[in-house]
């Protein structure tokens, strides 16, 4: 969707959503962290746009059925060579 993303701040989601890149992360429980990362997206639309523009792009590269079958491929080409 190219659309920034907004998350919790765990390891899990900072490998898939890294932060400043991709999207924001806010601790968990602190609803005043998340309202400030909402508005500051509201208020940089560029921004928003970049992170949303990143976010698509790692996920078609990292997390398509495309990208899954390319690092398959691979890796079965690995092991019958």
């Amino acid at each position: 969707m190219a659309l920034p993303v907004v998350t919790v701040d765990l390891p899990a989601l900072r490998r898939i959503v890294r932060p400043g890149i991709e999207g924001l992360h806010y601790l968990e429980g602190d609803a005043t962290a998340l309202a400030a990362a909402l508005a500051e997206l509201l208020d940089s639309p560029a921004r928003a746009h970049a992170l949303g523009r990143s976010a698509r792009a790692r996920a078609v590269e990292q997390y398509s059925w495309r990208g899954h079958c390319v690092a398959l491929d691979a890796i079965l080409r690995q092991l019958v060579t």
